[in-house]
């Protein structure tokens, strides 16, 4: 049993659950795919807009967060909470060393600013389907497309590291 001071508390407490959730299927599909970020990514959109189409508490976690109440207020403690900047710092972390079998970034620094495009890309894509501005089929195109981008600048920033060595 757990005890919720008030609706703030159990917000906070559905939003850490779901994103655990979320972070937990990342690392597995990462390891799963030898660290091949894009592979990855392209699966877990794919599996994300099957899981929403048939889960029985997507719409409740898409309403949840659509609420501005609820975002300002998981905003204002996460910009305040240094435990949530270090978990994001240690999925990074976790993440750069999955990656490190197919990838050489030049530092932790650099696989973040790429990971990060990653995600933006893969929450733009989610939006164009929610808000209808593209079908599952395009975005799932438009997102793989973008992501075939970095990862050729990825493997020919890695490649001219090697001429240079």
């Amino acid at each position: 049993y757990t005890y919720f001071e008030d609706k703030d508390d159990l917000f906070q407490y559905v939003a850490e659950d779901f994103v655990r959730r979320i972070v937990d299927r990342v690392i597995t599909v990462i390891k799963e795919n030898g660290g091949n970020l894009f592979l990855s990514a392209n699966m877990l959109f794919a599996e994300g807009l099957e899981r929403e189409k048939t889960s029985t508490y997507a719409q409740l976690y898409l309403e949840v967060f659509k609420d501005y109440t609820f975002v300002r207020l998981m905003n204002e403690e996460g910009a305040r909470s240094k435990e949530n900047l270090e978990k994001w710092e240690e999925l990074h972390r976790e993440i750069y060393i999955l990656s490190k079998p197919v990838y050489s970034f030049a530092s932790l620094e650099e696989f973040t600013k790429i990971f990060d495009m990653i995600f933006v890309l893969f929450l733009q894509s989610l939006i164009a389907v929610k808000s209808r501005r593209r079908t599952e089929i395009e975005a799932k195109d438009i997102l793989s497309r973008q992501l075939d981008i970095i990862e050729m600048g990825v493997h020919c920033d890695i490649e001219r590291e090697r001429e240079r060595v």
